[in-house]
């Protein structure tokens, strides 16, 4: 896995040893340029380095130079990028390399023959008797145990009491092992009717007129 990745004068260049990273830093200057797309102009028309001597105006930059300066960093390096979960990534490949599921077999696909049959895989997902499923790539093997999961269940949505069924009604709100049943006093319901004329905009007062 790379640990580093620069994108210099259009040319991208992906890192997998840190002493190979920092040697190319070295010697492109990349530091440097990383503080000049970065820069910040004061406004004094420009920046000086230096402690004040002699030699400070032979480096003093007007605004515009910095400027120019600047853009030519930014144009020249595009991305200077650690790769953070480099180090996750391997960890986790590891503890799959573990359980026998090596990370070079997760883009695997089903083959066929000349013929048109299928060729036999290196993983077989099994639910009970009756569920045999080939997994090419350990890609897959979340998916379908996703969808094995799914089996028998269904998902539907109701706006109100009204659209449900007998069934349905008694389960999700009939059923006296399952329903909770809360009080609703006057003065929550005068509070709940306030709050919703508030959301509705009907609630502000005069600024409710504001359109």
């Amino acid at each position: 896995m790379p640990t580093h990745r620069v994108v210099l004068d259009g040319k991208e260049t992906l890192f997998y040893d840190v002493e190979d990273y920092e040697e190319y830093v070295e010697k492109n200057k990349v530091t440097e340029l990383q503080a000049q797309a970065h820069a910040v102009t004061d406004d004094n028309n420009g920046h000086t380095e230096g402690n004040g001597d002699g030699k400070a105006g032979k480096d003093k930059l007007t605004k515009a130079e910095l400027q120019d300066q600047k853009r030519t960093a930014q144009r020249r390096l595009e991305k200077n990028e650690e790769f953070h979960e480099s180090k996750k990534l391997e960890d986790l490949f590891g503890k799959l390399a573990a359980l026998d599921l090596p990370i070079d077999d997760w883009h695997l696909r089903i083959e066929e023959t000349d013929s048109g049959e299928r060729k036999m895989t290196r993983y077989l997902l099994e639910s009970g008797e009756d569920y045999k499923r080939d997994i090419a790539g350990i890609g897959e093997i979340v998916h379908e145990i996703h969808a094995i999961g799914r089996q028998g269940i269904e998902i539907g949505r109701f706006k109100g009491l009204g659209e449900m069924n007998a069934e349905e009604l008694w389960i999700t709100t009939m059923d006296p092992q399952r329903r909770t049943l809360l009080r609703v006093t006057l003065e929550g319901a005068s509070n709940a009717e306030a709050m919703f004329l508030d959301l509705d905009g009907r609630g502000c007062g005069a600024s409710a007129s504001v359109h």
